[in-house]
């Protein structure tokens, strides 16, 4: 009789994780600190003092444009953190090899992250990385010279990302304890919803459950569909379920509605005593405020440091009308300026040489892909280090 002898081969699936700017290092740092996933977290900056203060061992930290800001951070300058991005490519290349999938994750706004994020989105793309992107948008207090670079950046990132999930930190104040919220922890609580974002996404690839949600399963939903738009949700319940689902797409934060996403990765979390009647009805739940021909695919994950709760994480994508929120926004505020144009002939346009775009983000592309915005939501309460 021969023998057979069966070879099972571990699916090692290499997760790279990319904070660029203050920012993306705030966030790398705080997943070094908070998580036991085996991800590789890369710091990338123009300033050398940023990057020296990240000390754990487990951060590779890459310095870019050094000639040109001589250790120095862009000061607002986006086209500098652009060039300095290109100039140091071979570098970020490098660092990049062998990933499967890589998440690009900035603070958008001033001169590092909001430059150098899209030339790093393009040299994953050109790798063939499955990319995703989490970002955030000033809050307004920041000025408009920074919300009209965020918007300008996301936009040169989106024909690069197979998901972009970009967080406005205004909506961040809808929150009901938004108005004790004091300024230093209003900009962590920024920081600390890139990082929620981030490891929802790779506890679901990573972390063994009882249905589990696996590499395979995550690139199919983001590249389902030619449009980068990503709604993130997390949602808490002591009740049920179904409860930590609707606390997830009910939120404040999320502008978008389910009914259009014909993706949708669904996974719940709780303890050993979660019941396949709970899971059943949460996902019931999904499908019927989704898009009829949803592509659902479910995960469970058992962890009893949750208590008594239950934790519902959706990522939705693939909708069906292709206009996010932020461009029915501006569209309809452009439709507003036009009209107040003709009723009003006395109103010159404003020109402001401090809000004009940096060069960069003044090229015509080739490859246009339309759409973004998704707000991942989820119990703050105690989470703010």
């Amino acid at each position: 009789m021969s023998e057979i002898t069966n070879g099972i081969k571990n699916a090692i699936v290499n997760i790279k994780i990319i904070g660029v700017g203050g920012g993306g290092n705030n966030v790398v740092k705080r997943i070094a600190e908070n998580t036991d996933l085996d991800l590789d977290l890369i710091a990338v900056n123009t300033d050398h003092k940023q990057l020296k203060s990240l000390t754990s061992d487990n951060i590779t930290k890459i310095q870019i444009g050094t000639t040109l800001t001589k250790g120095l951070g862009c000061g607002g300058n986006a086209n500098l953190g652009h060039e300095a991005a290109e100039n140091d490519a071979e570098v970020i290349k490098q660092a990049l090899k062998g990933a499967d999938m890589v998440f690009l994750t900035a603070g958008l706004g001033a001169g590092t992250g909001t430059g150098a994020l899209p030339v790093i989105a393009k040299i994953a793309h050109d790798m063939n990385i499955l990319s995703v992107g989490v970002v955030t948008v000033p809050f307004t207090f920041e000025g408009a010279r920074k919300q009209k670079l965020a918007e300008a950046s996301i936009k040169e990132l989106m024909p690069y990302m197979d998901a972009l999930i970009t967080v406005h930190n205004d909506n961040l104040l809808k929150i009901k304890t938004s108005t004790k919220l004091t300024l230093l922890n209003a900009f962590r609580m920024a920081d600390m919803v890139l990082r929620q974002g981030i490891r929802c996404v790779t506890e679901l690839i990573l972390t063994v459950g009882v249905i589990n949600v696996d590499f395979a399963d995550v690139k199919s939903i983001f590249q389902q569909s030619d449009h980068p738009d990503a709604l993130l949700g997390i949602g808490e319940s002591s009740e049920s379920a179904v409860d930590a689902v609707k606390e997830a797409i009910s939120s404040p934060l999320v502008e978008r509605s389910l009914s259009g996403a014909r993706g949708i990765i669904l996974n719940i979390s709780g303890n050993s005593s979660l019941s396949l009647y709970e899971v059943n009805e949460a996902s019931k739940f999904i499908n019927e405020h989704t898009h009829p021909d949803v592509n659902i695919i479910l995960g469970t994950v058992i962890n009893d440091n949750l208590g008594d709760k239950v934790r519902a994480t959706i990522i939705a994508t693939d909708f069906s009308d292709n206009a996010s929120p932020n461009e029915e926004k501006a569209s309809t505020e452009n439709k507003d300026t036009a009209t107040k144009a003709t009723t009003d002939n006395n109103v010159k346009p404003k020109t402001d040489d401090s809000l004009k775009l940096p060069d960069f983000m003044n090229k015509e592309k080739d490859n246009k892909k339309s759409s973004f915005s998704a707000f991942p939501f989820f119990n703050f309460k105690n989470d703010i280090k």
